[in-house]
């Protein structure tokens, strides 16, 4: 196939915790971590067989009655977090947005019997401009929003990816921005965390019927709830692999297996076994949010490890660790830390 005119893969990467790539790590361990997903971030350019016309991003970060498109030229900023330094709030993504792209979301999903609705006024939230300004620092290209559906019905975003599939031919690469282990409620949350990534790396290379019914049916999955109380962050992973379709059937795996301290974060794209990789490796850790973030409040940790599942057509880079390469007395010392520090909030 011409890379030209290559299907482009569609992608579900972790955006890490808040606006990460814009302070201070506090610390070397979250210095690490910090540039290790910057690193993977940056990678994903390189990965594609040609550089994408346009973006549509799902994020964990919106929700509407139905899906929505971003439909402004020039969306604003929305920066959908609290408590963060002040510059955080002057960080700029001037990605233009494209009504005519908008226009054919909408399309797709109308002819697929799927409600949607328009917003003028939306702006990019931090699921899309923390790391798409990471991974496409220029701002160039032409990039929309599209919400995830209030009810959070797998099926349905399934359905929704399968609706806009045809954009992967017409050079749009679709993303869906969030993280597959979102909580850090409880003493036991590597254990979970391992134990729901060893389910979705399993579940995710298997043919599309078996792939998309489990999928489905995700939260009986092991340790699912410890995984995700609220699966906001993990919706925009069904909306890709309903895209992907047939594309995401394996026909060879190997895995290439380096368990580190942490929690298990998955990043993946999924390609049709004709197209060609990039010149690059996604690879990398996703990131955790370090004691001071998770102090005050913000769920989420994603970090520092790396797994890797290999087949023709589908990646997974596995990315471990909010707490990093250390040693279990060292990760449960940290946890009580946490707990303390959270004790004495208000």
């Amino acid at each position: 196939m011409n890379s030209e005119n290559a299907r482009l893969p569609t992608i579900y990467l972790p955006h890490g915790g808040g606006p990460w790539p814009f302070m201070e790590p506090p610390h070397a361990l979250a210095r690490r971590e910090f540039s290790a997903l910057a690193d993977y971030l940056k990678s994903i350019p390189a990965q594609l067989p040609r550089g994408p016309r346009a973006m549509v991003v799902i994020s964990g970060h919106w929700e509407e009655r139905v899906p929505t498109v971003m439909t402004s030229a020039r969306p604003p900023m929305f920066y959908d977090y609290g408590g963060f330094p002040p510059e955080t709030y002057q960080i700029t993504w001037p990605a233009p947005g494209e009504p005519e792209l908008a226009d054919r979301v909408r399309g797709l999903l109308d002819a697929a019997g799927i409600e949607s609705g328009e917003d003028s006024r939306r702006g990019f939230d931090h699921g899309t401009f923390v790391p798409l300004k990471v991974a496409y620092p220029d701002a160039d290209i032409p990039t929309i929003q599209l919400s995830l559906q209030g009810g959070l019905d797998p099926a349905r975003h399934l359905a929704i990816g399968r609706a806009l599939a045809p954009l992967r031919d017409e050079g749009i690469l679709l993303v869906g921005s969030g993280m597959s282990f979102h909580d850090i409620g409880k003493r036991e949350y590597v254990a979970h965390s391992d134990r729901f990534d060893e389910w979705l790396q399993r579940i995710i290379v298997a043919d599309r019927p078996a792939r998309d019914a489990d999928l489905v049916r995700w939260s009986s999955a092991p340790s699912a709830r410890d995984a995700h109380a609220r699966e906001d962050h993990l919706l925009p992973l069904m909306v890709i692999a309903g895209a992907a379709g047939a594309d995401a059937d394996p026909a060879v795996a190997e895995a290439l297996d380096q368990r580190f301290a942490g929690v298990a974060m998955v990043g993946l794209a999924l390609r049709h076994p004709s197209v060609r990789r990039g010149s690059g490796e996604i690879q990398g850790p996703g990131l955790g949010m370090d004691p001071h973030e998770a102090s005050k409040g913000y769920p989420g940790n994603h970090g520092l490890g790396r797994t890797r599942v290999e087949v023709p057509i589908f990646r997974i880079a596995d990315h471990e660790a909010f707490l990093g390469v250390i040693d279990d007395q060292a990760r449960v010392e940290a946890f009580d830390g946490i707990q303390q520090l959270n004790a004495g909030l208000p």
